[in-house]
């Protein structure tokens, strides 16, 4: 009797957990989402775009993030089988090579897809307002808030483009070329 009264109460103690997660998992991509938009009303006033400009980049921000959350699962799918085949007691150079090779296919879709994105961006943007956006990106990406000169005020850039103490590839994206998130 005590066993299965212990049993029931963690039973209700997980089910209370899980719903206590779920419930902040969605407010927080609540507030992600706020923030991003926030993020894009910003761009938007700084560049002056016009509404159908406005509409055009929504648009097109949808479904570019849509698709490069698709490649960046893939991306990941592929890193963890390639991680498997490398890891195995019985080394096949075969496998490994192949799970290397679609892990570099996926990554090239990922490129082309950032290119392509640009390219969008660059088609809805007038030439002034494009130039004006790679500068903004270029800021963001070194961890500087628009409108702050202070190096003091600005939050540094915490993404690792690289392995510690690896120099940085030839042709990875370097501080001069656009985001195009």
């Amino acid at each position: 009797m005590k066993n299965k009264a212990q049993a029931v109460r963690w039973a209700l103690m997980g089910a209370l957990m899980l719903s206590a997660l779920s419930v902040a998992a969605e407010r927080g991509a609540q507030h992600k989402e706020g923030i991003g938009e926030k993020h894009l009303e910003k761009i938007e006033s700084k560049l002056g775009l016009s509404d159908d400009q406005k509409k055009k980049l929504r648009e097109h921000r949808k479904t570019h993030r849509e698709e490069a959350k698709k490649l960046r699962k893939e991306i990941k799918e592929k890193r963890e089988a390639f991680q498997v085949e490398l890891e195995k007691p019985e080394l096949s150079a075969d496998a490994t090579k192949k799970a290397h090779a679609e892990l570099q296919q996926v990554r090239n879709k990922m490129a082309d897809h950032h290119l392509e994105g640009i390219l969008a961006v660059r088609q809805i943007l007038t030439p002034e307002q494009f130039k004006k956006f790679k500068e903004m990106m270029r800021q963001r990406r070194e961890g500087k808030r628009w409108g702050k000169k202070d190096e003091s005020e600005s939050k540094p850039d915490r993404r690792r483009r690289h392995w510690p103490g690896q120099d940085k590839h030839e042709g990875e994206r370097g501080p001069e070329e656009p985001c195009g998130e």
